[in-house]
């Protein structure tokens, strides 16, 4: 009797470790290590399934990147017509803004603000540029001519003489000779064609650039310096249609 329970025993422990052998070939080799004392064992990592959206509820929008704004120099007002800023019809006024290009045709007139800085008035027929190098905005004029007065202000011309501005100045370039008035206080004279130098104008002299040398170092009449502060005082007054320009005397 006791021969057939050790058999019973035995027929049924051969059998458990037979099913067990037979999951365990269908579910892979898994080789379990016991943990040692003072050991926690890691819960298994559970996949969470992507969130669905409820009914009626309005997935957020993505955050998109806003890029940089520009540099706001000022406000760029056409006196008269016409008045363009990088090609685009100026009504009224418009932003001006770091790389912005001017420009004003054979009957158009501007007036610049830069506030904290000063005022830029564009005669007609006049291209600059407005950039912003460092502590001064330099207007950088390729042909025409414009009364320029403020401070943290430098005019260039296209060949690369500059004067750095504390004062009130008028600038007229025209087939390569670019002529400086200083019509208030002193201007210093930073490069000539781009070769450094360290000069002061005062108030009244006038230089004509020519070739990369100053061709001529005059004083300008009291009569002509008038007009041009005249000039200055009401620079933003809109003219009406047929009104006559201020007489600019060169």
């Amino acid at each position: 009797m006791t021969s057939l329970v050790w058999l019973y025993r035995s027929g049924r422990a051969r059998a458990i470790c037979l099913t067990l052998s037979f999951a365990a070939v269908l579910g892979g080799c898994v080789e379990v290590v016991p943990s040692g004392p003072g050991t926690v064992t890691s819960a298994p990592t559970i996949p969470v399934p992507p969130a669905i959206p409820q009914p009626g509820t309005v997935p957020a929008t993505p955050t998109i990147p806003v890029p940089p704004a520009m540099a706001r120099l000022g406000t760029v007002t056409a006196t008269v017509p016409t008045v363009f800023v990088n090609r685009g019809p100026v009504q009224g006024a418009r932003p001006l803004n770091d790389g912005d290009k001017v420009a004003t045709d054979a009957t158009g007139r501007a007036h610049i603000e830069l506030p904290g800085r000063g005022t830029v008035d564009l005669e007609p027929n006049t291209d600059p540029w407005f950039i912003r190098e460092g502590g001064c905005v330099v207007v950088r004029i390729l042909f025409g001519g414009a009364l320029v007065s403020g401070s943290s202000l430098c005019v260039e011309d296209d060949q690369g003489t500059r004067v750095v501005l504390n004062s009130a100045v008028h600038v007229h370039v025209a087939q390569g000779r670019p002529s400086i008035t200083v019509v208030e206080g002193a201007v210093h004279l930073q490069r000539i064609a781009r070769a450094p130098t360290q000069e002061t104008l005062t108030q009244s002299q006038r230089i004509v650039v020519m070739n990369g040398r100053v061709q001529q170092r005059i004083s300008v009449p009291r009569t002509e310096i008038e007009v041009l502060r005249q000039r200055f005082l009401v620079p933003a007054r809109r003219m009406q249609p047929g009104q006559p320009s201020p007489q600019i005397i060169r």
